[in-house]
């Protein structure tokens, strides 16, 4: 599973949400996915 969020601000509203073994993609950011 894959969840996307258009910057780091919105990612930070919703982080205590994730679930484990959730793959997560910052479109302003170019490093890659962080793996939950």
């Amino acid at each position: 599973l894959i969840t996307a969020f258009p910057d780091r601000k919105t990612f930070r509203k919703f982080v205590e949400e994730i679930a484990w073994e959730t793959k997560v993609w910052i479109a302003e950011e170019h490093f890659g996915i962080i793996h939950f």
